[in-house]
């Protein structure tokens, strides 16, 4: 497996883990402006509100926060937009959606590094030093940037650089508990 199918199979892990003893309780229902509470009886661990308003759906809480913009009723909306996290991503107008990650740095130096089943032998050998050069500094760089800035100045780069981006947990969290609400509802 790789980072991103890693991180999203824990996601969904941990969630069913953490949401097994929540409760749904209504706090607000008036037309489209409704609000709900999802926590464990007696405790604000990992808690999380869904609240909604003509044309906006926040998710907040323990558990991150995050709001989507869509259409006027998002309950019908989030239905599906909670098993695409690219999708959702595109229609959240407010929280942290992605991070860099090292391990996508690690992954694409592990791979062919776009050269497919020609594999790397069959890469220029100036691109082969500067690959050893990009392998050999990974080593000693801390952030994606600095990677970047050394692949952008090297040889390797053609003009498109790799995105060394994934889904941040809490997104994905806040994904997943949107769908464990919803089934709640539907029960």
């Amino acid at each position: 497996m790789d980072y991103r199918t890693d991180l999203i199979a824990q996601v969904k892990r941990d969630s069913v883990e953490r949401f097994k003893d929540h409760t749904v309780t209504v706090q607000h229902n008036e037309g489209m402006y409704r609000q709900w509470r999802c926590q464990k009886p007696g405790t604000r661990n990992c808690y999380f509100d869904v609240t909604t308003w003509p044309g906006y759906l926040a998710i907040t809480g323990d558990i991150g926060d995050f709001v989507f913009a869509r259409c006027d009723d998002m309950i019908p909306w989030v239905g599906g937009a909670v098993r695409d996290p690219g999708y959702a991503a595109e229609k959240c107008v407010a929280g942290a959606i992605y991070d860099d990650r090292m391990e996508l740095v690690d992954e694409w130096l592990s791979e062919d590094v776009g050269y497919g089943n020609d594999g790397i032998e069959n890469m220029p050998s100036e691109k082969q030093i500067a690959l050893a050069y990009l392998r050999e500094a990974r080593t000693y760089m801390e952030s994606v940037q600095q990677f970047q800035c050394e692949l952008y100045n090297s040889c390797l780069n053609d003009g498109e650089m790799p995105a060394f981006q994934a889904f941040r947990y809490h997104f994905l969290w806040c994904l997943e508990a949107l769908a464990w609400w919803l089934g709640k509802l539907e029960e």
